[in-house]
């Protein structure tokens, strides 16, 4: 259900750009994407629903809601940390804009979502416990890759110590610089593209 409803967000973008016909492409490519069939409807994997929250803050971004789409990459972050990846989209925008109103938005909406989240799974616990959470989930994957679609599988890395090198450099250190060069990359298409048009 969460891939059908990412689909017709896709979907629903597209048709702002493209034709019709193009757009149910688009949002066809999705849901019968191999990857994310395997992901979700055979591996039985939660990330259709990250994934879902991830386009859904996009969407709203793309319409000018930062107080909602924020509340979406909050909620992402909070799901799996690997949402932080997605964060400086939303900072883009907000330098793009230099408004300090949208800052004060943004910060209020992201402060009172992690608070509305938390909190309920916060009795009886450590007032830091959520910070010990993200960090131990952060070391809790040591290898270049854990069954993902991506160029360490293609190398058969799958499981293999992060430590490993490739020209000198260690797994985990391409990744890291992967991440830096991409949001670079991002940022420079970003300001070229002058409207919030390129978000998509």
């Amino acid at each position: 259900m969460a891939d059908i409803a990412t689909s017709f967000l896709l979907y629903k973008l597209a048709k702002n750009y493209f034709s019709l016909e193009i757009s149910i492409l688009i949002g066809a490519f999705y849901t019968f994407n191999p990857a994310i069939l395997i992901n979700s409807a055979v591996w039985d994997q939660v990330d259709s629903f990250f994934t879902l929250i991830i386009v859904s803050a996009i969407v709203l971004l793309s319409e000018k809601k930062m107080g909602l789409a924020t509340v979406m990459f909050t909620s992402a972050v909070l799901m799996k940390p690997q949402g932080i990846i997605f964060l400086p989209v939303i900072f883009f925008e907000l330098i793009r804009q230099k408004s300090m109103k949208s800052w004060i938005k943004v910060v209020l909406s992201g402060l009172f979502t992690a608070i509305v989240i938390v909190l309920p799974f916060s009795w009886n616990m450590n007032g830091l416990w959520i910070f010990k959470l993200f960090s131990s989930t952060l070391g809790e994957y040591p290898y270049a890759s854990v069954n993902a679609f991506n160029f360490f599988s293609l190398l058969g890395k799958n499981f293999v110590s992060d430590a490993g090198t490739v020209l000198g450099i260690s797994y985990h250190s391409w990744g890291m610089l992967s991440i830096v060069l991409i949001t670079a990359v991002s940022w420079v298409l970003y300001i070229k593209g002058k409207t919030r048009n390129i978000l998509q």
